[in-house]
């Protein structure tokens, strides 16, 4: 007989089958990642037609802008009683806070490339007509007086120097857009990465600021990256500390958002001869003070303004550095804000 005919015959068929001695499992096949598409570069780059520095802060609204705009008016005003009308000697280093400089300047300021002197809110913008590439020869032209003018204002700290450009560019590394040499290096782009880096470089421009003293500005969100070079003065800034929590396209006039964080933002002070960056989406608020600021700038020319109904950017409890040293009456952050906001001053009414 078969043998699986037979009790024994069958129990030896089941004690052999693939129950009792399982057959190793198959080895994983393995399977190719499929190649990632490129995400589109820069997908979020934010359409904004408002030209920034174009309007000034609500001075009502900003205790600490209408207490330094009342103060910059009786500064002025001494100023042009003691002043006498014969031309002064230009100093022989560069000085920052120097009154009379501006004071000549708004007599006599320089018109280039169609621009047409200081604006109502205490800004000179001079675009300029060079290639976003093209660092040193606008670090050249700055540093000549028979090209860019602004003889008022001068001597101004020199950036067509080693330190100063290599400075500038670690301030530009220091974003999304990659190192600056190597994309003005880029002909011909090997990946689409590099091809749309170079291709965001060109669509920056520069442009020369020029912001009277004690000017204040409303809060804004920068949609495109920034690098400035201070060649005058000081700029200051109120910055948000944890702008990742607001990196998305907003609304102009929209509220700024409180993080909730202990400390919401930083004061940074920006003195003639350095060099500084605004990440995209950043936000913050800036204002001069009695120094006044000159100010190159490769940026998209535009700002979302943003609103601070609770003066929440001068709130000295949610400052990271509220001892920092302002060039005011009041010395120090601190107490600009809270003398600001104690007291609704007029122009009498002011320290003296």
């Amino acid at each position: 007989k078969h043998p699986s005919t037979t009790i024994m015959g069958q129990i030896l068929t089941l004690l052999t089958c693939d129950v009792f001695h399982p057959l190793p499992p198959p080895k994983p096949r393995i399977r190719l990642r499929p190649k990632r598409r490129f995400r589109p570069f820069l997908p979020l780059i934010l359409e904004v037609k408002e030209e920034a520095y174009r309007e000034e802060i609500d001075y009502g609204e900003c205790p600490p802008a209408q207490r330094q705009r009342a103060h910059e008016l009786r500064r002025q005003a001494a100023f042009n009683a003691a002043s006498t009308p014969t031309r002064r000697q230009r100093p022989p280093a560069v000085d920052d806070a120097g009154l009379h400089g501006w004071a000549e300047y708004r007599a006599n300021p320089t018109v280039l490339f169609g621009s047409d002197g200081l604006r109502e809110v205490g800004v000179q913008r001079i675009d300029l007509p060079f290639d976003a590439a093209a660092l040193e020869g606008v670090a050249a032209w700055l540093d000549d007086e028979a090209q860019s003018g602004m003889g008022a204002l001068r001597p101004l700290h020199r950036l067509d120097t080693p330190a100063s450009l290599g400075a500038w560019k670690a301030r530009f590394d220091s974003l999304d857009l990659g190192e600056y040499d190597q994309l003005r290096a880029v002909a011909d782009a090997s990946t689409e990465a590099s091809a749309q880096a170079a291709a965001h470089l060109k669509s920056l421009r520069w442009s020369v600021l020029l912001i009277e003293p004690n000017r204040f500005f409303p809060c804004h969100k920068h949609p495109n990256v920034e690098v400035v070079y201070c060649a005058r003065g000081a700029l200051y800034e109120n910055r948000v500390l944890s702008s990742a929590l607001l990196n998305e396209p907003r609304k102009d006039n929209a509220d700024i958002i409180d993080s909730g964080f202990p400390r919401f933002f930083r004061v940074n002070k920006h003195v003639g001869g350095s060099a500084f960056e605004h990440p995209r989406y950043s936000v913050d608020q800036s204002y001069t003070l009695d120094e006044g600021a000159v100010l190159l700038v490769l940026w998209s020319g535009k700002h979302v303004n943003l609103a601070d109904p609770d003066n929440l950017m001068w709130d000295p409890s949610r400052c990271q550095n509220p001892l920092c040293t302002l060039a005011c009456p009041d010395k120090t952050f601190e107490a600009l804000a809270r003398n600001s906001a104690r007291l609704s001053l007029s122009i009498g009414d002011l320290p003296r």
